[in-house]
């Protein structure tokens, strides 16, 4: 698991999550629980694995990422 460290707000209802640590490259997982809500992940290139990005309002810093199928 992961924490979110900080957020960026790119529009409404689109956030980018920075990670405490970078995501496993060879562990499976198809989307993302936070605070038991499952999100799914929306592409994006040049990460380094250490961010996300997922669809939803609030504030996610602090709380844990797991990845899940």
């Amino acid at each position: 698991m992961c924490s979110v460290i900080g957020q960026w707000v790119v529009r409404r209802e689109l956030l980018i999550l920075y990670l405490d640590k970078e995501i496993p490259r060879y562990e499976s997982y198809r989307n993302y629980r936070i605070d038991g809500v499952i999100y799914k992940p929306i592409p994006m290139s040049h990460t380094n694995r250490k961010c996300i990005a997922i669809q939803a309002e609030g504030n996610f810093v602090g709380k844990e990422v797991e990845l899940v199928d």
